[in-house]
């Protein structure tokens, strides 16, 4: 099985953070908090689930990027979705 058939990386792939009818996407307020563009804070969220899946597979510690580590505290602050969506449903 590919990485890209992985039943984590369908569901990580898939994954937006938040509620869908939001006022401020959380990309939105990732790029507005850290000063990046829409362009870039998309990227970083790319990044993000990408280190989110080699963190779950790979067998050894994993370490994000300065920009991935933005995105994951920024998560954090998000409770419920980090908790229960995330770690309980999905990883």
């Amino acid at each position: 099985m590919t990485a890209a058939e992985h039943p984590l990386w369908t569901q990580l792939r898939d994954y937006r953070v938040g509620p869908a009818d939001a006022a401020l996407s959380f990309e939105a307020r990732l790029a507005r908090e850290n000063g990046w563009s829409a362009a870039h804070a998309d990227a970083v969220m790319d990044e993000y689930r990408r280190f989110l899946f080699l963190a779950m597979t790979a067998g050894h510690r994993a370490v994000p990027s300065e920009a991935v580590d933005q995105a994951w505290h920024l998560h954090l602050t998000y409770s419920r979705d980090y908790w229960d969506r995330l770690c309980g449903e999905m990883l």
